[in-house]
């Protein structure tokens, strides 16, 4: 949706970086789980990706990583820390209103985006085995918690 790219557009167009360089401490607390469910087998991906921050934690770990994202600016931020960092990745620039994944993957990522048809997606373009891990946002009155 062209409105969704304008708003992430402009609140990644800043000098500087809107997120931490720091993973998700969810995702990094659940590494050596991963990394012992998918011992060989490390296609990820990372779905509303923003800067980077996560998939580039991946790679840096030794994932081969495909970032997508509806902001080419949140894009071109990450594209420029993974290159500082000497990590690769792919990244593509979509709507993950209308994104389909071409490729099954070991490992997929969705950090602080909810859109539920997108469940779907995600569960069909798992590699045999694969794993989806998802860290979302919940609002409600009666439960603290912290978003990192």
């Amino acid at each position: 949706m062209e409105e969704d790219r304008i708003k992430w557009d402009t609140r990644y167009g800043g000098a500087g970086y809107l997120f931490s360089f720091t993973p998700s401490r969810f995702l990094a607390e659940s590494l050596d789980l991963l990394n012992e469910l998918l011992p060989v087998s490390r296609r990820s991906l990372d779905l509303a990706c923003g800067e980077g921050r996560n998939g580039i934690f991946l790679a840096q770990n030794g994932f081969q990583v495909t970032a997508v994202d509806i902001s080419q600016r949140g894009i071109d931020k990450g594209i420029s820390r993974a290159a500082e960092l000497g990590v690769r990745m792919n990244f593509i620039q979509a709507d993950l209103e209308t994104f389909w994944p071409q490729e099954t993957y070991d490992l997929i990522i969705n950090f602080n985006f909810l859109l539920r048809s997108l469940l779907p997606v995600m569960v069909n373009s798992l590699a045999p085995n694969g794993v989806i891990v998802m860290e979302t946002i919940l609002n409600t009155p009666s439960l603290q918690g912290r978003h990192t």
